[in-house]
């Protein structure tokens, strides 16, 4: 991604004042995840295979972000099929 669009989609999942490298977004639907980052200036190789490590569902220490949100999905898909 050009840089500025990588920096407006990631920057969300970063802390305020921070400035985001890359970042990891999952489309449970769609059974994938995405790495966003700047073709304008690569990622140091270190950071990629963190992004890869949060694809394979490794989340920061102390965090929940993901599995809250893969049982949200769950949950809403399971209501959309009830009656």
């Amino acid at each position: 991604m050009p840089h500025e669009v990588m920096r407006e989609h990631c920057v969300r999942y970063v802390g305020f004042g921070q400035s985001p490298a890359a970042c990891a977004e999952f489309d449970f639907a769609q059974h994938r995840c995405d790495i966003w980052y700047s073709a304008d200036f690569p990622p140091q190789p270190f950071i990629v295979e963190h992004e890869r490590m949060h694809c394979r569902g490794y989340e920061h220490a102390g965090e929940h972000h993901l599995s809250e949100a893969w049982h949200r999905w769950q949950a809403a898909q399971e209501s959309a099929v009830r009656p």
